[in-house]
């Protein structure tokens, strides 16, 4: 597109996205409430509107429908009606638009934006970027950003496609805002107003991690538990996603109709797929609910499907990338080989407990159901407290342990609705300082010998 183009294609959008916005934060209730990463982002640009440059350019990463475009909406009326920012001065630019306009560079909008329509020098801009997972990188508008002629614009991009993130810069690793579907503090905190602090996630985290039980009291979650108990189990099947539908029956049609939306909207994003391959994809998130998860070797989803193993290979690592899904790789003792498949985990529980309730009935299968729900449960959990120092395993020994948490300087056997049996032989077999026994019906975190114990529902803190 040449500049022309582009300055009219932005004036256009500048008259409407005023009232577009308005129209949608109304339809969606004055009184939707604001996630976590909400107040991370205002807080940022409260400190760019106060002339603190430091941190210009934001990355929300997550899942479709858990509430990104949300956050933009409700920042940008943020800045219109409490900090005063001319409409003007705000661009809200959704890239699933954009791609009506074929081949463009992002950079050349910003460069048309920023010049060509009267802004002073020193004048301030703030840019917002939805369905970013539509671009192939970030590293030339990385550049853009921290050039020096650019120090009074405000940049926060939003999507689902983590390819798009890996930036050529170390340093802005600390930009990209990772966004899950809503754990149990967040849904207690949005619907009940409840004041509960997210630092009990930290506490959680070096209790598992490290051992470490001198924050136990500050884990003081068990009464809000027992007191929403029913809730909880709506919560790990239906309401992970915000502003879903509150009827059961209704919340699996939502939550198969974001499942859909993935499939057909953002596949493409990672990959070309044939029109076959994207058919396929909708009974291989199937049979990786309903089979038992031990025996989906790459070759047998294959020959169920009747596609090449490659195939399988490229949607697995598609589901990966736009984060539905996340695989845990085996672990034995070093020193011995293993040939095992990678297990896959659903990023939310919401999406397998979806799948499985129309694929069969719950009522005669429930302790298969809600075994399969608790130990993904468990995995998304773990998966979450994934970084640098830490990696995430299954147990690969016959009858082992469900997971294995290692760093390079210990192990943590974790199982779940299992016997101390089990779990002694695993903290043993690994030379482990301790052992985390996830149990459905504990009523308080538990400490004995050298295993931990911790009721399951906690897990759905983190």
């Amino acid at each position: 597109m040449d500049k022309k183009e582009i300055k009219l294609y932005l004036e256009n959008l500048l008259k409407n996205i005023e009232k577009f916005i308005e129209s949608k934060l109304t339809t969606m209730g004055n009184d939707i409430k604001k996630r976590e990463e909400y107040y991370i982002l205002k807080n940022s640009i409260d400190l760019f509107l106060n002339d603190d440059k430091t941190n210009r350019f934001f990355i929300m990463s997550g899942i479709r429908g858990i509430g990104k475009t949300t956050i933009l909406y409700q920042l940008y009326d943020y800045l219109k009606s409490e900090k005063h920012v001319p409409s003007r001065n705000i661009l809200y630019l959704n890239l699933n638009r954009l791609r009506d306009l074929g081949e463009y560079e992002i950079c050349d909008f910003f460069n048309v934006y920023k010049n060509d329509f009267g802004f002073k020098k020193d004048e301030k801009i703030v840019i917002f970027v939805d369905e970013s997972q539509y671009l192939d990188n970030l590293n030339s508008v990385e550049k853009w950003i921290n050039s020096d002629e650019n120090k009074n614009i405000f940049i926060i991009f939003a999507g689902s496609n983590v390819i798009s993130y890996e930036l050529d810069s170390n340093s802005l690793e600390d930009t990209i805002i990772k966004m899950y579907p809503l754990n149990f503090i967040e849904y207690l905190n949005l619907n009940y107003n409840y004041t509960i602090s997210l630092d009990v996630k930290k506490n959680l985290k070096n209790l598992i991690l490290e051992g470490e039980t001198g924050s136990l009291e500050e884990i003081p979650l068990n009464p809000y538990i027992k007191k929403h108990k029913d809730e909880w189990m709506n919560h790990i099947q239906y309401s992970s996603f915000p502003n879903l539908a509150q009827n059961n029956v209704l919340q699996i049609s939502s939550t198969l109709d974001i499942k859909n939306e993935i499939i057909e909207k953002d596949l493409d994003s990672i990959s070309s797929f044939t029109r076959l391959s994207r058919l396929l994809a909708y009974p291989l998130l199937n049979l990786l609910v309903m089979e038992d998860i031990k025996d989906l070797a790459l070759n047998k989803l294959a020959t169920t499907l009747n596609i090449s193993k490659k195939n399988v290979s490229n949607l697995l690592f598609a589901f990966e990338n736009i984060q539905i899904l996340f695989h845990v790789e085996p672990y034995v003792s070093s020193g011995k080989s293993v040939r095992k498949a990678w297990k896959y985990f659903f990023i939310s529980t919401q999406f397998k407990s979806a799948i499985y309730q129309i694929s069969k009935d719950i009522s005669t299968n429930y302790g298969e159901y809600y075994d399969s729900i608790a130990k993904n449960l468990v995995a998304s959990a773990l998966f979450k407290l994934k970084d640098n120092n830490y990696n995430l395993y299954y147990d690969a020994t016959v009858d082992g342990v469900e997971f294995i948490v290692k760093s390079n300087e210990k192990i943590v056997p974790v199982d779940v609705n299992s016997n101390e049996d089990k779990l002694n032989k695993a903290i043993e077999e690994y030379d482990a300082e301790y052992g985390i026994l996830v149990i459905d019906n504990l009523s308080n975190i538990e400490i004995k010998n050298n295993i931990i114990y911790i009721p399951l529902p906690l897990f759905s803190l983190i």
